[in-house]
């Protein structure tokens, strides 16, 4: 297993990212296996905070590089949340969350990411035309309306894309979610932002040329199923927003 007692604060950057599987050959640990070795080759470490039934995703993981997370707690939010407090812990002074599928984020971690921290606490990391592109077409359409909303509230665009930087307060910030409170779900993106603003903390944006996998394409283009999933999802983003706002709304999610 990989290393649970480090020290980071050398690192430029650090990343998190935190993974479940149950099958060996599932496409997104194959992937998650190849983010892995990418950040190894960066030169950069990451941090997988794992809640899978079996041993051998974690072993397989920091065999490739990996840094395990020790006994993440189960969920979107709190794997998160433990692994960035385990990377605090460690010396972490600039951190970057993302899902374990994104393969070639590690080459955009230090340009733009970490010097887009220079000058801000929290960097929403967006998505570019070329990379909304890639994806499938009705997530495309879902998230990009989805992400309007935000910026009309003022928030930097492209706020679906899942991918969020930390300075060291930024995610002092980001750890106090409550995910008992706001859903142990993707509000851990949104939540922490509007804390940060309070405390005087800066957030801006930075658009990337991030392609969605191929391979994860070829199993969500036309399915239903991965439709319905993505307006759930996107419906969750929204009822949130609408509630700080001050909208008494309730969607059916």
């Amino acid at each position: 297993m990989g290393k649970t007692n480090l020290k980071l604060e050398n690192a430029p950057i650090v990343g998190v990212t935190a993974t479940h599987y149950t099958e060996p050959k599932e496409v997104r640990f194959q992937l998650a296996k190849k983010t892995v070795e990418a950040w190894r080759k960066a030169g950069l470490p990451l941090i997988v905070a794992d809640t899978s039934p079996k041993s051998w995703v974690v072993d397989e993981l920091a065999d490739r590089g990996a840094i395990i997370c020790p006994k993440p707690s189960p969920g979107l939010a709190t794997q998160y949340i433990d692994g960035v407090n385990f990377a605090l812990k460690n010396g972490a002074k600039k951190i970057l969350t993302a899902e374990p599928e994104k393969i070639d984020l590690a080459k955009f971690a230090l340009d733009p990411i970490s010097h887009s921290l220079e000058h801000s606490d929290i960097v929403v990391v967006g998505r570019t035309l070329k990379s909304m592109r890639s994806l499938p077409t009705y997530q495309a359409k879902i998230e990009e309306a989805t992400a309007l909303v935000f910026e009309k509230f003022g928030y930097p665009p492209d706020v679906m894309s899942g991918i969020r930087a930390y300075s060291k307060e930024g995610a002092k910030v980001f750890v106090k979610y409550d995910a008992d409170k706001y859903g142990n779900n993707w509000v851990r993106l949104h939540e922490p932002l509007v804390r940060a603003r309070k405390k005087g903390l800066k957030i801006t944006g930075v658009l990337i040329d991030l392609i969605y996998p191929q391979e994860v394409r070829d199993q969500e283009q036309d399915n239903p199923a991965f439709d319905m999933k993505r307006l759930d999802q996107s419906l969750i983003h929204l009822q949130w927003l609408l509630k700080q706002e001050g909208y008494k709304i309730s969607f059916p999610v």
